[in-house]
Parts: structure tokens; C-alpha cells; sequence
């Protein structure tokens, strides 16, 4: 009889001595259950069992009771993964540790994400068995690295995929040239020409094939054949048959047959291996939107330090066009950041001391000082990585179905390889055509692209909608997307350009639509603001040549003070020209949601452009194809009603919710 084991489990949810009585009393009611004691001190259940007790039971009834348990989930890079069962191989070494509650891994992005109980299994442990199944992870420190490292690590796999490639074709080719004209006529045989053959498929099964019969034996050791299996079977049996009949029987040979399917596998490994470092493409882009280093105060002096050493609580300083470091809360200074990259929304925020700011956003016009709140992953930008990975590391319930049908598959090819040779054997006598025969059977269902083809666009898709702005959960998200029945779009930076224009003007006092674009191009020339950049290129399109002002500011979120020849120019908001002293009455009329940017010269009203976001001219095309399809389409919008309402007439929209 088996000792009893004794294990932890971390419970959650739990405020008094009721809760863990009943938390007791559920988990006593788990067969093999024979004792368990809860401490609502320490939030933990130590439970001795006396059989095997599916840790995912004792999680449901836990739930049940009312309370959870304590897991992590950790998500990390697995190298040398190639195809899918590799990826039921890894999933099997990290499934059979005790505590692991679930597991997926994702063989087109090479990550793993594990949900686990930390007080039964640590994340070491957890990398160290897919290590003894394998394969590789990356160091703590690579992972801290970001994707970087990842990146690194796959461009080499394309680099040794394509030496590979090289010596194969270098080799095979020649073997080609002097085996299959033979058997078409169209060559004269010469001595030692066999010879010369066996000597030229040589280097392609011993370097080139090489990652083929190391992947055959670790899957043979983990009691999981997969696609090298049936690669190394195939390639090798022709190649020492040949060998064999070449040397001691005289006989026909193959070399021609190894050295072309281990280099048309070469070829589709090569592409793969491109093709998920391609996938993953999206993640690295999007953490290329974070600065590597950030301008900390100590002392109260700016001093460069790397993104890695910053530290919660820190001075942040970021200048003028910068790029925003870390997640943080203003503490000096006025400015306005473009967070277009988060929301869409082409107008920078304003920005003033207790605002909120996010890594990955740009900084406008004047210096900010904030204090860090978020750094790395924890920023919004981190989180939205996070998101993809995991997108990307889920598995839709198709690609389940791929991984169970290649879990078998492999052992049925060499059965059937196994029969084909016995019936060819006993059929005709000849060892050499049942030979050939067998290899064949083998050879022609690698479907290699069986494991890839789901998680590799499940990546693509999921990476590529991140890059669009369109966050996918997971996999079976983006199947069940299938069936959806309504989209519901933005409008501002999805319907609409995203990028704001002049659309008409108000006078004040007769003044021509010249006159006032003039005087509003010569202030704001000199904003990196995107309506001054309206403005600006309005003055432009219209022949209206600005100059720089000779003194400028800026106030945040408002708009400009420029003097120029003897003539102050105040431009911006209503609330700015009023704070300034003028005087005057703004128009009632509604510009279909066009921002009012007010003109004064010397103390005196001008008038006023309007400025809007132009529709894109392909959004009607695009909602009617949606609605061709079936699809009822609803703009959602926090702007006016009345802005709202127009866009949704404009492109034919069913509902307009604002």
C-alpha cells in the first residue's frame, strides 16, 4: 500500500472560521480524501490523500464551496518545438507534475502558458521537465528580456534551417544529375559513378538530416513519435538499404530518394521556421513602442537609465516629442501626450499634474515630470502584449482536434509502412521494391503542416489585428468570430480618417476665410499639435505662404499666443480667447462635428475655422460588404449625437449608439 501524500493548497476568498469549515467539509467530500485541516491564517488547505486525487476535482469543489484556488500562471519560450507532437510532448512532460491544473502550448508562437498551484510545483520545476522532455527554455533573465531574446533565439533556427538547406541542395542536385538520367537513357554510365552518388548523399544524411534523427530519438525516448520519426524512418532506411546493396550486394540503390526528401523537408522547415518568426513579428512590434531607457531624477538632476533599472515611485522627466517610458501620474508640467497608439484618437489629451500617463504615448510640446506607476509589463502597453501572448498561446478547439489527430497518426503511417512492406515482400519476393514501396508510404504523409497551420494563423491573425488595433482573446475567439452577426464600430480613427481638416469658416467681423486661415497658420506653424497640422496644411493647399512667429507659447490642451510684426495673434479654444479678455459671441450653428479653433488679432475677434475628421473614403464600400455578408453594422461613438448620427447616415450604419 502507497504511502498517503500530503499536499497544500493555497484557497482564496476565505474571511472567517465558517469559511474554512466549509471549505473542510467540501473537500472532505472528495473520494481519496483522507484528511484535510484549513487554516484561515495562512489561506491555505493541507489535505492527506490516500489515492490519486485529480487536482482539477479538488479545484471544482473548492469552487463550488464558494472560493477559489490560489493558482499562478506563468507563460514562457519553448525551443525546438517542430511539430504537433512536440507540442502533446511538452504538454504531457508539464500535465504529469503534480499541481499543474492546465497547460497549452503553441507550437507556431514556441510559448507555453501553465496554470499551476505554486505551493505543489514551482516555475523552475515546471521549465526543468520540459528541459528532461527535450526541448528548451529561456533563462529568467532571457524572459525578463522581453521578446528580444525569443527573437534572437528563432532568427538563429532560420539561420541553421537555411545552412542545412544549403549543403542539402549543394549535394542532392549533383546526386539528382547522375542517378535519374541514367534511369531516363539520357546518360552514359561510368566507372565508380555509384560510388561518386554515395559519397554525395553522404553529407546531406550526416549534417543535413541530423536535426531529423536527434528529433526521431527524443520523441522515441518520450514515448511520442512524431513527423521526424516518419522523416528519419523514411530517409534512413533508403539511404542504408542503399548503402548496403552498394557495398556488399551489388544490388539497386536509392541514394537519390534520401538525399530529395530530406531536402524538400529542408525546404518546408526552412519556410516555417521564417514563417513563425514572421507571426510573432507583431508582439516585438508592439514592444518596440516603448523606449529602452528613461530620464530619472536623482538628486535633481536627468540621468539616463535603462527601462530595466527604473523602479516604482520613480521621477520620471520626458521631453518635448519624446516618447513616454512608463506608466505614470503627471507631478509638474502641463502638456499633451498623443495616445493614438492606445486609442485611435489622433487629438493628443491634455495633460496637467494628477493626470494619468502610459508608456509607448508621445509626449507634445512641453516637458513633463511624472512619477512611475507602471513599468514593463505592468504598463497598459505591457498588458496589451500580455493579451496577444496569451491570444496567441491559446488554442481554438480545431486546432485540438489537429493535435489529437497527429497524436496517432505517426504510429499509423509506420504500421500501414510496416504492412505495405510485408505485403510487397511476400507478394513478389524482392526486398528492394518492398522497400521502396514502404518508404514511400512513409514519405508521402509528413503532413508537417498539420500541428502549424492552425496555431500559425491563429498567431497571424491575432498579431496582425493587434498591429490594426483589434485585441483577439484567443483561438476559439477567433473561430467562433465565424458566427458573429453585428459589428459595432468606432468612428473616430475607424470610419473616420483619424487626421483632422479645415471644413469652413466664421467671421467675425467680415474678415475673408483668408485672412483668417493666415493669421491662424502664422500661430500655430510652429505646434506640433495635429489641428494646428490642419490648419497649417489648409494654409498650404491654399497657396498662403506662413511664416514663423517671432515669439510663441503654447498652453496645453487650449491652444497658441504668437507675435509676429508688431501684431499679437491669439488661437485656440473659446474658453482661451475668453480667459485672454476677448470679447465677442461664439456661433450657435452646428458644424457637424467640427472643433472650433477661434482667431483674435490685437485683442480683437476674427473669427473661426472648423475643423473635422473627414470620413475615409473607403468606409462606405467597407460596411456595405459587411452588411453583404449578413452582418448588422452599429457605430458606437463617445462624440455628439447629432456627429454620430451623420457618419452612421453617411456609410448606411443600422444603429448609431452615442
Amino acid at each position: 500500500m502507497s504511502e498517503p501524500k500530503r499536499i497544500r493548497l493555497p484557497i482564496t476568498g476565505m474571511t472567517c472560521a465558517n469559511c474554512a469549515k466549509t471549505v473542510e467539509k467540501s473537500l472532505a467530500g472528495v473520494a481519496g480524501v483522507q484528511d484535510v485541516s484549513v487554516n484561515v491564517a495562512t489561506d491555505e488547505a493541507q489535505l492527506v490523500l490516500g489515492e490519486e486525487v485529480p487536482l482539477a476535482d479538488l479545484a471544482k469543489r473548492i469552487e463550488q464551496s464558494g472560493y477559489g484556488l490560489g493558482t499562478v500562471t506563468a507563460d514562457f519560450a519553448v525551443l525546438g518545438m517542430t511539430c504537433a507532437n512536440c507540442v502533446r510532448t511538452v504538454e504531457r512532460a508539464i500535465a504529469k507534475l503534480d499541481g499543474v491544473l492546465d497547460v497549452s502550448v503553441n507550437l507556431a508562437s514556441e510559448r507555453a502558458r501553465v496554470t499551476f498551484v505554486p505551493t505543489m510545483v514551482s516555475l523552475p520545476e515546471i521549465k526543468q521537465a520540459v528541459v528532461a522532455a527535450g526541448y528548451e527554455v529561456l533563462r529568467e533573465e532571457e524572459e525578463q528580456g522581453g521578446t528580444s531574446t525569443l527573437e534572437e533565439a528563432q532568427a538563429r533556427e532560420v539561420a541553421r534551417q537555411r545552412r542545412r538547406l544549403t549543403v542539402a541542395v549543394a549535394f542532392s542536385v549533383p546526386v539528382l544529375l547522375l542517378t535519374m538520367p541514367m534511369d531516363l537513357g539520357l546518360m552514359i554510365d561510368f566507372p565508380g559513378r555509384m560510388w561518386l552518388v554515395m559519397l554525395l548523399a553522404t553529407p546531406v544524411m550526416l549534417y543535413s538530416a541530423q536535426g531529423f534523427f536527434v528529433g526521431a530519438y527524443k520523441a522515441l525516448r518520450n514515448r511520442s513519435p512524431n513527423m521526424d520519426v516518419l522523416i528519419a524512418t523514411g530517409s534512413g532506411v533508403a539511404y542504408l538499404y542503399s548503402v548496403i546493396s552498394q557495398i556488399w550486394l551489388h544490388g539497386p540503390t536509392h541514394f537519390e530518394a534520401a538525399a530529395v526528401i530530406v531536402t524538400l523537408v529542408l525546404v518546408g522547415k526552412y519556410l516555417e521556421a521564417a514563417a513563425r518568426r514572421r507571426a510573432s513579428g507583431a508582439v516585438r512590434g508592439l514592444l518596440a513602442m516603448q523606449p529602452q531607457t528613461a530620464k530619472v531624477l536623482v538628486d535633481g538632476e536627468p540621468q539616463e537609465r535603462p527601462l530595466s533599472a527604473i523602479k516604482l515611485g520613480d521621477l520620471i522627466v520626458v521631453g518635448a516629442g519624446e516618447r513616454i517610458p512608463v506608466d505614470g501620474i503627471v507631478e509638474a508640467g502641463t502638456s499633451a501626450v498623443d495616445e493614438s497608439m492606445l486609442t485611435g484618437e489622433s487629438i493628443p489629451v491634455a495633460k496637467e499634474p494628477g493626470s494619468t500617463v502610459y508608456g509607448g504615448t508621445v509626449n507634445g510640446a512641453r516637458l513633463l515630470r511624472l512619477r512611475a506607476t507602471g513599468i514593463g509589463q505592468d504598463t497598459m502597453l505591457g498588458q496589451i502584449v500580455r493579451l496577444v501572448s496569451q491570444a496567441q498561446g491559446s488554442k481554438a478547439p480545431v486546432q485540438r482536434l489537429a493535435d489529437r489527430v497527429a497524436g496517432v497518426f505517426v504510429p499509423v503511417v509506420l504500421s500501414l509502412a510496416g504492412l505495405t512492406f510485408l505485403g510487397w515482400l511476400l507478394a513478389t519476393g524482392s526486398v528492394d521494391g518492398a522497400i521502396v514501396h514502404a518508404v514511400a508510404v512513409v514519405v508521402v504523409s509528413c503532413p508537417c503542416a498539420l500541428g502549424l497551420a492552425t496555431p500559425a494563423a491563429i498567431t497571424a491573425g491575432t498579431g496582425r489585428g493587434a498591429q490594426m488595433g483589434i485585441l483577439i482573446r484567443g483561438g476559439d475567439v477567433l473561430e467562433r468570430a465565424g458566427h458573429i452577426d453585428t459589428v459595432v464600430l468606432d468612428k473616430t480613427g475607424t470610419l473616420t480618417e483619424g487626421q483632422p481638416q479645415v471644413v469652413g469658416s466664421w467671421s467675425a467681423n467680415g474678415a475673408g476665410e483668408g485672412e483668417i486661415l493666415r493669421y491662424a497658420a502664422l500661430a500655430e506653424s510652429a505646434s506640433r499639435h495635429p489641428l494646428a497640422a490642419a490648419v497649417t496644411n489648409a494654409a498650404a493647399a491654399r497657396g498662403i505662404s506662413v511664416a514663423l512667429p517671432e515669439q510663441y507659447e503654447e498652453f496645453a490642451g487650449q491652444g497658441v499666443l504668437a507675435r509676429h510684426e508688431g501684431h499679437e495673434v491669439l488661437v485656440g479654444s473659446w474658453a482661451l480667447l475668453a480667459s485672454r479678455g476677448i470679447a465677442g459671441q461664439p456661433p450657435a450653428q452646428d458644424q457637424h462635428g467640427a472643433a472650433e479653433i477661434y482667431v483674435a488679432v490685437d485683442g480683437q475677434l476674427l473669427g473661426a475655422l472648423a475643423v473635422a475628421d473627414a470620413l475615409r473614403a473607403n468606409a462606405p464600400q467597407a460596411v456595405a460588404a459587411l452588411k453583404r455578408l449578413g452582418l448588422k453594422v452599429v457605430v458606437l461613438s463617445g462624440d455628439r449625437a447629432a456627429v454620430a448620427e451623420a457618419v452612421g447616415q453617411a456609410i448606411g450604419a443600422d444603429r448609431v449608439l452615442a
